[in-house]
């Protein structure tokens, strides 16, 4: 207790120093790393983290934009175009009641949460408290999920186990595995932080036995669009600290036959061929597309949209609100045009910031800031892999991480490294 009280003093002494934009920032830092921190306690919690953010982001900008690092980003006009399509197919839409809901829940929770990770990482300093973060959030829900699994209750909300004993967490849904896919990436980059002296075997069981909890409740939950995310980003960081060989290519082919051919139920190729996403709905989306192959329908256009064409899915899936396919629901809701956008967004984004931070662990002498980096970068790119089968685009929860974890990379990228950190060279 009275290191918190010391904490909160030094705290209160820093922030009496500062001038009003620094106050500001300050502001915005302590919102976004409570965002990341309680992310899985319920969206209240969100909204708490994200009104803290957004009311020192606002003061921020306006006093000194002219210092930001969104200043010094040249590729932000392709974000700002692409979510500005977005709200053109806002009013040119189907169901422009429902377009709007879908854009403003998510101007908040997701658009503005991107520049708050580009300014909250400036230094590896940063980028460490960050990683932090991310592995006492995967710890503690990870934790949650045992305590769900041997009860049949989470102790957080009290949520039983779902269906085929699927696990939630505090999360109240199984979509926390997707959660989990996406938290754990950059919690595996405290690796990199533990004592540079210490042995890798060392290393690596100090860092498994922080990520068992996450681990465990991530494979339980047994979302199959989060098993597709991690893997890509676990093959990417493989890659990018390993280099390719063929024995680890054979390795890596020879899990996913094994996953598909003689794994659980629900990674089976039979269960995967039959699932109704493939049989129905990205077909109906398809369909859809064809129909309004340039604009779309408009944003969350997508079930007006086909029940207006005459077309219908049996079982009850009529009444489905996205195609459970971001590229399908971005090319039959906003047609050719949107979904060219975003593949433009994404695409250059992941390729600028792969070759900075592919030079900066090259070339630089800090090489756990660009370590780091890469932590998040992967994990983003497992969004791209979740995003293949899983949720509504504008699901606000998930966007908002995306986004989230999108900025820290961008903000990595732009921050400068400590050149006092020795090469591993």
């Amino acid at each position: 207790m009275v290191h918190v009280t010391n904490a909160l003093k030094k705290f209160h002494l820093t922030f009496q120093e500062k001038n009003w934009a620094q106050r500001a920032y300050m502001l915005m830092y302590a919102g976004f790393c409570f965002y990341i921190l309680f992310f899985p306690l319920g969206n209240a919690l969100r909204e708490i983290g994200i009104g803290i953010t957004l009311a020192g982001m606002i003061p921020y900008y306006a006093l000194d934009y002219k210092n930001s690092q969104v200043k010094r980003f040249r590729l932000k006009w392709i974000y700002l175009l692409f979510w500005a399509y977005i709200l053109f197919k806002v009013f040119h839409s189907i169901n422009i009641h429902y377009s709007w809901y879908g854009f403003e829940t998510n101007f908040k929770k997701g658009f503005l949460l991107f520049f708050a990770g580009i300014e909250c990482v400036r230094s590896r300093k940063d980028l460490k408290r960050i990683v932090i973060l991310f592995c006492i959030m995967g710890f503690y829900e990870g934790l949650d999920g045992f305590y769900q699994y041997f009860t049949g209750f989470d102790l957080v909300q009290g949520t039983a186990t779902m269906y085929e004993n699927r696990l939630t967490g505090s999360f109240s849904t199984y979509r926390v595995g997707n959660l989990m896919a996406m938290i754990l990436p950059p919690a595996m980059g405290i690796y990199f932080l533990w004592n540079r002296s210490w042995s890798a075997p060392k290393k690596r069981l100090l860092t498994a036995l922080i990520l068992i909890p996450a681990l465990f409740l991530f494979a339980a939950a047994k979302a199959r669009s989060g098993y597709v995310g991690y893997f890509m980003a676990c093959i990417a960081m493989l890659l990018f600290f390993r280099g390719f060989s063929w024995p680890k290519t054979i390795f890596v082919l020879a899990l996913v036959c094994g996953a598909l051919f003689f794994g659980p139920s629900r990674t089976s190729y039979t269960r995967a061929i039959g699932d109704p996403r493939i049989q129905y709905i990205w077909p109906t989306a398809i369909q859809v597309f064809e129909h309004n192959p340039i604009l779309g329908v408009g944003v969350n256009g997508f079930t007006k949209g086909f029940k207006s064409l005459g077309l219908h899915m049996p079982g009850g899936l009529d009444i489905i609100p996205h195609p459970h396919n971001v590229y399908l629901q971005l090319a039959s809701e906003t047609g050719i045009v949107g979904l060219g956008l975003f593949l433009f967004w994404i695409g250059s984004y992941l390729l600028w910031s792969w070759k900075k931070i592919r030079t900066g662990w090259l070339e630089s002498s800090d090489t756990t800031h660009w370590a780091l980096a890469f932590c998040f970068w992967s994990a983003f790119l497992g969004y791209t892999g979740i995003a293949i089968s899983g949720h509504n685009f504008f699901r606000t929860w998930w966007l908002g991480m995306a986004l989230t974890l999108l900025g820290i990379t961008i903000g990595a990228c732009l921050a400068q490294p400590d050149s006092s950190q020795p090469s591993k060279k």
